[in-house]
């Protein structure tokens, strides 16, 4: 005998497998292959739902009935490669749902809110609030004053009409002439009586007597 078989010889052979293990793993296997099955279909039937809801104009938001973890997990996953917004709401266990938008008409604070708090939003009476809010701001816009106390032109030419009387405020009003001779002094008024060449002598002489 050659010393690969007497080592073969020596080894333990495997133990037997009994038939009931062979029951449970045959059990086990054929559940997760219906459970590949079932996430399979699962994920088949949404991706057709999502279809249909991207193809609607009208809709903007898919709620999904509630669900357990693995399965959201899968609708993330659809939404994401779809390119919708994808949000989970409720209480885990009780009513934990999906809720898919459209990325170009997301949810805003207040529906958010609404969602988590599980109710649902009213985008119309959302609206309704915000107009109703805009009537009740008071308009700033000033508007001409009927008060009759407010002085107004004719009320101040009968006031000064009344103290300075109509015969001075008529003569006061008349057309002033300007003077024409403005600036033009005669000869006779000035006190230096020398002519241009009288007057630079002066001054030379006065430089020289101040050279001396």
């Amino acid at each position: 005998m050659d010393l690969l078989g007497s080592i073969m010889k020596s080894m333990d052979k495997p133990p037997a497998v009994s038939n009931q293990e062979k029951k449970r793993r045959k059990a086990e296997a054929k559940l997760a292959d219906e459970e590949k099955e079932k996430k399979t279909k699962f994920r088949i039937t949404l991706e057709k739902q999502v279809s249909d809801f991207i193809k609607d104009g009208a809709r903007t938001r898919l709620k999904l009935e509630p669900m357990e973890k693995l399965y959201r997990s899968i609708a993330h996953d659809v939404a994401e490669v779809a390119g919708l917004m994808s949000l989970s709401f409720g209480d885990e266990g009780i009513n934990r749902h999906i809720m898919l938008f459209k990325k170009e008409h997301s949810p805003s604070e207040e529906e958010l809110e609404a969602l988590r708090e599980g109710k649902e939003f009213d985008p119309n009476a959302q609206r309704d609030v915000e107009f109703d809010s805009e009537e009740a701001t008071p308009s700033k816009v000033s508007k001409p004053s009927n008060d009759s106390s407010t002085p107004s032109a004719a009320n101040y030419r009968d006031k000064y009409k009344s103290i300075l009387g109509e015969a001075s405020g008529q003569s006061a009003a008349k057309v002033t002439v300007p003077n024409k001779t403005f600036g033009f002094v005669p000869s006779a008024n000035k006190q230096d009586q020398r002519s241009i060449e009288e007057t630079l002598k002066d001054i030379r002489a006065r430089k020289r007597q101040k050279g001396n």
